[in-house]
């Protein structure tokens, strides 16, 4: 299982939402500055990280300019979400350097622009974020609007369009640390490279998640809040240098 630290920006700074809600914006002293953030995971031998534009995911604008400066000047691999709402925006952030674009509404909007950018960039370039509920819908638009759409027919239906990255979010937990969803995950883990977001907030949850199968696990607040020790969480995994 790979461990992948987040960075989510809002106005070029890292910020953490509870539950998606901007109203709860979470600023933390010692990880504003996303480059410094960013230097920060690379020291500890990080080679792939979460990148979330919540401005553009919420309609306000976007952090494009700092996702451009991070693919220029640093030697990671970036997976980015958050506001991909055109094909277009998604083949201009490939094409700029980002190793992996992540869909959400847009996938849920326009299952066809999936399969495309998976035929013209590969699979592993392309990730589908299925954000969902206690109640096991989707969520999507910021996670402003629920779905019918329940998650294992998300799953069933994107990887018959060639899709074998996801993204699985519970809404609820994310920024929380109420601890990982353990409900809808161990059911759908071997449908594909399942990734998880959300309440990951001990050891155990880490555990958990191998145990399951998880390909890899995105991890936000507890590392800002010191709640979890990247390096301890990598030698765990077996990321570690």
């Amino acid at each position: 299982m790979i461990v992948i630290p987040a960075i989510d920006l809002m106005d070029g700074g890292v910020v953490r939402l509870v539950e998606g809600d901007p109203n709860s914006k979470i600023s933390f002293h010692s990880f504003r500055d996303p480059y410094l953030t960013l230097e920060y995971f690379l020291s500890y031998g990080v080679e792939l990280v979460h990148v979330v534009d919540l401005d553009a995911a919420l309609g306000n604008g976007d952090n494009i300019a700092v996702v451009r400066n991070i693919v220029r000047e640093y030697d990671v691999n970036i997976q980015y979400g958050g506001g991909i709402r055109s094909i277009d925006i998604a083949k201009k952030l490939l094409d700029m350097g980002v190793y992996r674009v992540i869909l959400g509404t847009l996938a849920l909007e326009s299952a066809d622009s999936v399969a495309k950018l998976i035929s013209e960039y590969g699979f592993e370039r392309v990730m589908v974020a299925l954000d969902y509920g206690l109640d096991g819908y989707i969520r999507y638009k910021g996670w402003r609007e629920k779905s019918d759409i329940k998650l294992y027919d998300g799953l069933k239906f994107f990887k018959e369009l060639g899709c074998r990255n996801f993204l699985l979010t519970c809404v609820e937990r994310d920024g929380t640390l109420k601890g990982v969803d353990r409900e809808y995950i161990p059911r759908v883990v071997d449908e594909a490279h399942i990734y998880v977001a959300g309440g990951v907030s001990t050891l155990e949850d880490i555990k958990f998640l191998m145990n399951v199968g998880v390909t890899g696990v995105v991890i936000g607040r507890a590392l800002y809040e010191g709640k979890l020790d990247l390096n301890t969480v990598l030698e765990l995994v077996g990321n570690a240098r």
